[in-house]
C-alpha cells in the first residue's frame, strides 16, 4: 500500500500517525520498512505516438510501498504509546489506570514485546499444545501437581514490564484485521480440541466486546478423553473423577501482567462437532495448519531458537 493508503487505514482504526513518525519508526526498526521496487524505462524506437484523452503512464524510477506487517506492527506501536493500559486492582475491587506517555516505553521494549508476542499468536492459531507448555513453564516450574483440585492459580510477572505488552500487541494486530478501533476494549478466544490420540484441531476465534480496560487473551482447549497414550494424560490435569471419566476444558487466560489456569467440565456432546469423534474420517478440522497461518508470519523478527 501507498503512502496514503497506510495513513488512511491507520485514521479508520482510529490512530492519527504522520507520515514522518511512520517513516521514523521504520529508521528506528519499529515497524517493518517499506519494500523497495523500480520500474525500468522501456527501449521504444523513435518518438511515442501521443494519443488524445489518454492519460500519461507513470515514469520509470525507484518506488516504495508498505506491506500488511507494517500497518499491524504501526497500529502495535501506536496502542503501546498512546492507549491506556490496567496497572493492578484496589482494595475496592476497582482497576486502576494509568495512561502511558510517549517515553514510557523504551524502543527496546516496544522491539522485544512485538516479537514475543508475534510467537505466541502464531502458535494460538497452530499449536496450542506449545503455547500452552509456554503458560505452563511459567505457571508450574515444577511441573502439574495433579492433586490439586479445580483451583486457578494465578501468576503476576510484576515488574517485568514486557508481558503486559503481549496481549496489546495481540488485540491491535487482530483488530486490524477485523477492522476494529484499536481503543476498544476486547476479549479474544482461541478454541481447540484434542483427541485420545493426541491429535489437536483448531476448533474456532471469537472476539466479543469487553469491559472497559480488560485487554483479555485466553486459549481454551477442550481435552476429549484424559486416556492414557494420548496427549491429554501427560499434559496434567487435577484427579477429579468427572475430569477422568468425560474430559475436561483448559483455560489459559492473559489479562495484562496477569496469567492464569483453570480448569472446567466438558460440554454437552451436542457443542463439538461429530468430526472431532470421528476415527476414519478426519475432516478439515484435523489438517495441519488448515489457515496456512505458519507461512504467513515470514522473516521481519528472526526466531532466537
Amino acid at each position: 500500500m501507498k503512502d496514503e493508503e497506510l495513513r488512511t487505514r491507520l485514521l479508520q482504526l482510529g490512530a492519527d500517525v504522520p507520515l514522518s513518525t511512520l517513516r521514523r519508526w521504520a529508521s528506528e526498526e519499529l515497524i517493518p520498512k517499506p519494500v523497495q521496487y523500480y520500474k525500468p524505462r522501456k527501449k521504444r524506437w523513435g518518438r511515442p505516438k501521443k494519443v488524445k484523452g489518454k492519460e500519461l503512464q507513470g515514469d520509470p524510477g525507484r518506488f516504495s510501498y508498505w506491506a500488511q506487517e507494517s500497518l499491524e506492527a504501526a497500529a502495535r506501536v501506536w496502542a503501546i504509546r498512546h492507549l491506556a493500559r490496567p496497572t493492578e486492582w484496589s482494595e475496592d475491587h476497582m482497576l486502576l489506570v494509568t495512561e502511558t506517555s510517549q517515553k514510557d516505553v523504551s524502543k527496546a521494549d516496544i522491539v522485544r514485546g512485538q516479537e514475543m508476542a508475534r510467537r505466541l499468536h502464531t502458535l494460538l492459531y497452530t499449536d496450542c499444545k506449545e503455547a500452552a507448555n509456554r503458560f505452563r513453564k511459567f505457571l508450574w516450574p515444577n511441573g502439574f501437581p495433579s492433586s490439586e483440585e479445580n483451583q486457578p492459580k494465578i501468576l503476576n510477572f510484576g515488574e517485568n514490564r514486557l508481558y503486559h505488552l503481549i496481549p496489546m500487541c495481540i488485540h491491535a494486530t487482530e483488530s486490524v484485521r477485523h477492522h476494529i478501533a484499536l481503543n476498544t476494549p476486547l476479549s479474544i478466544t482461541y478454541e481447540w480440541a484434542i483427541r485420545e490420540d493426541g491429535s489437536s484441531a483448531w476448533s474456532r476465534m471469537h472476539i466479543e466486546r469487553a469491559s472497559a480496560f480488560r485487554a483479555k487473551i485466553t486459549l481454551k482447549t477442550t481435552h476429549l478423553t484424559p486416556c492414557e497414550n494420548g496427549y491429554s494424560n501427560d499434559y496434567g490435569f487435577p484427579r477429579v473423577k468427572k475430569y477422568m471419566e468425560e474430559g475436561f476444558v483448559d483455560e489459559f487466560w492473559l489479562e495484562g501482567s496477569k496469567l492464569g489456569e483453570g480448569f472446567e467440565e466438558t460440554p454437552f456432546y451436542g457443542a463439538i462437532p461429530e468430526e472431532f469423534y470421528d476415527d476414519h474420517e478426519y475432516a478439515p478440522y484435523w489438517e495441519e495448519d488448515p489457515y496456512g497461518w505458519s507461512d504467513f508470519v515470514t522473516g521481519y523478527y528472526e526466531d532466537e531458537s
